[in-house]
């Protein structure tokens, strides 16, 4: 993780304000280059958004916030130009912006789409995409 990134993910998770060169915080909202890429909701919970840039650094930042939030296991990640969310190297569901696959999803909407809601994995994310062979 960048250390932009774990400024700004360790600032959000304590709800305190940060910036970090291209990244910003009020503790409630992380902004990319002026657009919410992460929130608060009233609820507590937290939604994430590619806000229409599916690019590395705004996946990276995505990526830092989940990890910091204990969910270093899901990821964003891309494969031939579509974007995904993954567990560990799975894909489990596209990103693409449309009504059945939004580009946004909550921190509560992932355990229910955990592909093995049972079970933990024994290994990080890092560990099983080096033994896969993936590039994460």
């Amino acid at each position: 993780m960048r250390l932009e990134t774990q400024k700004i993910a360790r600032a959000f998770y304590n709800g305190r304000a940060a910036s970090a060169a291209r990244t910003t915080t009020d503790g409630n909202t992380v902004w990319l280059h002026g657009n919410k890429i992460a929130w608060r909701t009233e609820a507590g919970d937290i939604g994430f958004t590619l806000a229409g840039w599916p690019t590395v650094t705004t996946r990276e930042r995505i990526n830092g916030i989940l990890e910091t939030f204990g969910y270093g296991y899901w990821s964003v990640g891309q494969r031939n130009h579509d974007q995904y969310l993954f567990y560990l190297a799975e894909k489990v569901m596209p990103l693409d912006g449309s009504f059945a696959f939004p580009d946004s999803f909550y921190l509560s909407d992932l355990k229910g789409l955990q592909p093995h809601p049972d079970t933990e994995p024994t290994e990080s994310r890092t560990e099983y995409c080096y033994r896969m062979g993936f590039d994460m």
